[in-house]
C-alpha cells in the first residue's frame, strides 16, 4: 500500500509483481515514475496522484479493475502495448501532454469521462476485444488524436459525446480503421491525412478513400451538415490534384456556386453579369446596334441608359441569337457573343435550380 506516498525523484517499478490489489492513492510522484512490465494481479488505485513528470506504463497488464480517478499527469503518459482485462477508468484525469496507448489491448470498457486531453492522444493499432468499449462522455479531446489501424470495432467509438467549444478543431488521423464504427462530425473535427507518429503523408488514393468513407458515415447518420462541409472540403481536394490544365476549374466550381450546395448564387452571378456589362454597353451602344440590330427607336440621350439595359438583357437571355439581326463583324460582334454565352451559362444554371427547387 503505497497511499499517500510521495516520490521525491525517479520511482521505478520496473517489472515488479503486484499479486493482489495495489494502492497508490493519492501518491505524488515528483520525479519520473517507471511501471513498465509491473504486474497487477488485482485491482489498481491511483487515483487523485500527481505525476509531475514522465509516467512510463508500457507492457503492463491491468488483470483487475484500473482506477486512475481525478489523476494529473504533466508530463507524457506511457500505457503503449498493456493488457487491460477489466474496466479502467480515467474519470477526470487530466493528461497535459502526451498520451498513448499504443498497440494496447482492451477487453472490458475503458472511460474517459470528464477527462482532459491537452496535447496528443494516441490510440493506434488498439486490439478492441468484442466486449470493450471506450467512452468519452463530455470528454476534453486534444488538438490531434490518432485512432489508426484499428481493424475490428465491436462497439461503436462515439467521440460526439466529448465536451466542445466553439472554437475547437480536433484533427483525427483514422488510417487503415474501421471507419464506419468511429462517430464524429465535421463540426469540431478535421481530417488529418499525416501520420502524427512517423509525419508520413499517406498517398492521395488513401485520402480519397477516407473521405468517403467518412461521407458514407455521415450520410448514413443524417449528418447533413456534417456532410456538406467534408464534401465542400474533398471537392477542392479532388480539384487541387488535377492536372494544372483543369485544376483552376475548381475555382469556378467553388466560386459560382459552392460545389453545387448554393445553387441560388446563380441569381446574383446575373445580376452582376448585367451591372458588368451595362455601363460597357453604354459606351458602345451606336457601334453595337450596327452590329446586332435590335429595334430601340428612342436615340436620345435622356433614355440611352435605359436602351442600354434593354440591348443587354435582349443579348443576354434570348437562347439564340437570330442571324439576320447581325449586320456586321468585328469586335464588338466578339462581345455580343460574349454577353450572350454569359446569358446561355446562367440560363441553364437557373433552369437547375428551378427543376430540383
Amino acid at each position: 500500500d503505497f497511499s499517500k506516498s510521495y516520490f521525491s525523484d525517479y520511482a521505478n517499478f520496473d517489472s515488479v509483481v503486484f499479486s493482489s490489489n495495489s494502492y497508490f492513492s493519492p501518491t505524488v510522484f515528483r520525479g519520473s515514475s517507471d511501471f513498465h512490465k509491473t504486474f497487477f494481479g488485482g485491482d489498481t488505485y491511483f487515483s487523485m496522484d500527481s505525476f509531475n513528470n514522465t509516467a512510463n506504463f508500457c507492457n503492463v497488464p491491468f488483470y483487475g479493475n484500473a482506477y486512475f480517478f481525478k489523476t494529473v499527469f504533466k508530463k507524457n503518459a506511457d500505457f503503449k502495448y498493456d493488457t487491460f482485462y477489466h474496466n479502467s477508468n480515467f474519470y477526470r484525469t487530466t493528461f497535459s501532454k502526451n498520451v498513448n496507448f499504443y498497440h494496447s489491448t482492451v477487453y472490458k470498457d475503458i472511460y474517459f469521462t470528464e477527462a482532459v486531453f491537452l496535447h496528443k492522444a494516441t490510440f493506434s493499432e488498439l486490439y478492441l476485444k468484442p466486449s470493450s468499449r471506450l467512452l468519452f462522455y463530455r470528454t476534453i479531446l486534444p488538438d490531434t488524436v490518432d485512432f489508426s489501424y484499428i481493424f475490428e470495432i465491436s462497439k461503436p467509438i462515439d467521440l460526439t459525446n466529448a465536451k466542445f467549444t466553439s472554437s475547437d478543431t480536433i484533427h483525427i488521423f483514422l488510417y487503415k480503421s474501421d471507419i464506419s464504427k468511429i462517430y464524429l462530425d465535421y463540426i469540431h473535427f478535421r481530417l488529418l491525412f499525416v501520420n502524427p507518429m512517423n509525419h508520413i503523408v499517406i498517398s492521395s488514393d488513401e485520402r480519397k478513400s477516407i473521405y468517403e468513407l467518412v461521407l458514407k458515415n455521415f450520410k448514413d447518420k443524417g449528418q447533413k451538415d456534417s456532410y456538406e462541409a467534408l464534401d465542400k472540403e474533398y471537392q477542392a481536394y479532388k480539384w487541387s490534384v488535377r492536372p494544372w490544365y483543369t485544376k483552376w476549374f475548381g475555382i469556378f466550381d467553388k466560386w459560382w456556386w459552392n460545389y453545387g450546395y448554393e445553387k441560388w448564387w446563380v441569381f446574383i452571378w446575373t445580376f452582376g453579369f448585367i451591372l458588368v456589362f451595362v455601363p460597357i454597353t453604354l459606351c458602345q451602344l451606336d457601334n453595337l446596334k450596327t452590329i446586332y440590330d435590335i429595334k430601340i427607336k428612342d436615340l436620345s440621350t435622356k433614355n440611352r441608359l435605359y436602351q442600354s439595359i434593354l440591348f443587354t438583357i435582349c443579348i443576354f437571355f434570348p437562347l439564340t441569337l437570330k442571324s439576320e439581326q447581325i449586320k456586321s463583324s468585328g469586335k464588338g460582334l466578339l462581345y455580343i457573343v460574349f454577353v450572350y454565352l454569359m446569358g446561355l451559362i446562367c440560363v441553364a444554371y437557373i433552369a437547375n435550380f428551378i427543376l430540383h427547387k
